[in-house]
């Protein structure tokens, strides 16, 4: 059965009797739905940008862009939401009063835009921190990659724009071509098919997030980490494919609101919900590696409150007569984020043997290598407190190589290792 939004004269008679009182009504699913994702994303948005910002200090425009991006995201939920239940998106057609009708075409128009702009912010914040990702570790050919993805994103945000202002000539036309007493007076107007406009809109988006979530998968294998931390940072770019699923039952949706019905409300109250879901699912996807980084700080401040407690006490309990407190050799607590060592790609902590001597234990694919560092009689400089360590390519810690690795490698191997 054809579709769209203009039904024939035989499908108009075809219609139940209007019922504007008490007409059947879709459930408020959509707007509960959304309203519990809003939440989750204004918390997940603000642990990354606290990560970022205040703790590991090393914002970037991949972040400045998430932060634009919140606005015709939030935007598009509430108009998503009113639209639903204050303009009769969850009715059927028959049910939905004429006047209503032209209010109904104007927040389609705005929500189209809110979408066009917010998945733009939104993937390209992705693309620039896979950009961020590949500097100085990878080869031309993924920064090319990357390149041509903001590119394609970049031209669906003009193409798409212009055709969503020039749907109509006149302008207005968009919405007054259902308003009865205007068609009468014979006023002029010629409109795109707005269903392949849509769904052409829809499929390029998909195909973009597709791009932007897959990319960063293919450093996986430049990374010298563990088979184990592999897959769980796998797993953690490949959240991002649920934005993609999404996707594609938003183009299902559309092609049966345009193509295969009239009862065009009853329908795009399934479009309108998962548009606004689509962005809110994006923000929390491309937000949630923070959230490892975030809690791993929390617990390693009460670690650290808990060591500082015990280390007061055990000072007191040994202090001399004389009111000198005796010195005690104690291992050091695990700072709240340790970003030194995030940037070379491993765990260290400091350990003391029973000589006296402090070993630096450090953590790499599964196994130990525990250096001397130095005795317990001598002292060293912050300087030199990283004496001996390798980060060549001979591996983590190898003595094979010796040749350091460049400010920005350390930085694209800190942000993966601090995912997983």
């Amino acid at each position: 059965m054809p579709g769209g939004l203009y039904p024939p004269p035989s499908v108009i008679a075809s219609w139940p009797k209007p019922n504007y009182v008490d007409p059947v009504t879709a459930s408020p699913s959509n707007t509960i739905v959304l309203a519990i994702f809003g939440v989750i994303s204004v918390f997940v948005v603000s642990t990354r940008m606290i990560v970022r910002f205040f703790i590991q200090k090393n914002a970037g425009l991949d972040d400045y862009l998430m932060l634009a991006a919140l606005i015709p995201t939030y935007g598009l939920a509430v108009c998503s939401a009113y639209a639903t239940e204050l303009l009769d998106y969850n009715r059927h057609i028959w049910d939905v009063p004429p006047a209503t009708i032209i209010k109904q075409r104007k927040m389609t128009m705005a929500i189209a835009a809110l979408y066009i702009y917010g998945a733009t912010l939104i993937k390209l914040s992705v693309l620039t921190f896979d950009r961020r990702l590949g500097v100085n570790k990878v080869t031309p050919k993924f920064l090319l990659a990357v390149r041509f993805a903001i590119f394609m994103v970049l031209f669906y945000c003009v193409v798409w724009t212009v055709l969503c202002f020039r749907q109509c000539t006149p302008f207005k036309a968009y919405w007054e071509q259902f308003n009865i007493p205007w068609r009468l007076e014979g006023h002029p107007f010629s409109c795109l098919d707005e269903g392949a406009n849509t769904l052409s809109n829809t499929v390029f988006s998909t195909i973009c997030d597709f791009i932007a979530f897959l990319l960063p998968l293919s450093l996986l294998w430049r990374l010298q980490i563990s088979k184990k931390q592999k897959m769980a940072l796998g797993g953690v770019f490949s959240v991002g494919l649920l934005v993609c699923v999404v996707g594609i039952v938003r183009i299902v949706y559309i092609t049966r609101l345009y193509y295969f019905t009239y009862d065009a409300t009853w329908e795009a109250y399934h479009v309108y919900g998962a548009t606004a879901f689509e962005l809110l699912l994006a923000t929390i996807c491309a937000s949630a590696p923070a959230l490892k980084i975030f809690f791993r700080g929390l617990r390693g401040r009460e670690i650290s409150g808990g060591d500082n407690n015990n280390s007061s006490g055990d000072s007191n309990s040994n202090s001399k007569p004389d009111g000198k407190a005796k010195s005690t050799s104690r291992a050091r607590s695990k700072p709240l984020f340790d970003e030194e060592a995030a940037g070379d790609n491993m765990q260290m902590e400091e350990l003391e043997d029973k000589n006296g001597a402090k070993v630096r234990q450090m953590e790499e694919d599964g196994g130990y290598e525990n250096e001397m560092k130095r005795s317990s009689t001598n002292t060293s400089s912050p300087s030199g407190e990283y004496e001996g360590l390798d980060y060549g390519d001979g591996g983590y810690g190898s003595r094979a190589s010796r040749s350091p690795l460049r400010r920005g490698e350390k930085e694209q191997f800190g942000v993966m290792r601090g995912l997983v």
